[in-house]
């Protein structure tokens, strides 16, 4: 921050997560751990209406967008990226005060995603593992999210 001559637009505050954050803070950025480590550091802290949220998590990236889902924090774009072989979501996320319409595919997939190769890749790597855990396992939830990829995709194209 210094090297690059920001101090005067970035501060750091060392934490317990954000427990303590005062609400003169305007961003926070949470990445590179699991969907449900980043949902314990949220329920910990002092979320308001208006604070922003980048959030990355490398698992469990269903949960992390219900618990958005339900206290009212809105996905406002995501983007996939992939490195080393893993896709990752990147969450632009806002505080709000009322709840974000979303559907079951969207949590499972992605809300407001950036439509992208990168996104199509994932899809297809996503639907290609589920057809070949039913060739093995023959369990409704497997075809149930096969559905949701095909929702998804229908809703790219509309």
């Amino acid at each position: 921050i210094e090297e690059n001559h920001l101090s005067d637009l970035v501060s750091c505050r060392l934490l317990d997560g954000i427990q303590g954050l005062e609400s003169d803070v305007d961003q926070i950025i949470i990445c590179g751990m699991g969907g449900k480590l980043i949902i314990d550091i949220l329920s910990k802290g002092n979320l308001y209406r208006g604070l922003r949220l980048l959030l990355s998590c490398h698992k469990d990236d269903f949960a992390l967008r219900e618990y958005l889902h339900d206290h009212h924090i809105h996905i406002v774009k995501e983007k996939m990226i992939y490195d080393h072989g893993h896709y990752y979501p990147i969450l632009d996320c806002v505080c709000e005060d009322k709840e974000q319409e979303v559907s079951t595919s969207q949590l499972y997939f992605g809300v407001n995603m950036l439509i992208d190769e990168t996104y199509a890749t994932y899809l297809d790597f996503e639907e290609n593992k589920y057809k070949n855990i039913l060739s093995k396992v023959n369990k409704p939830e497997f075809i149930e999210k096969i559905e949701y990829i095909k929702e998804i995709r229908t809703q790219r194209i509309s």
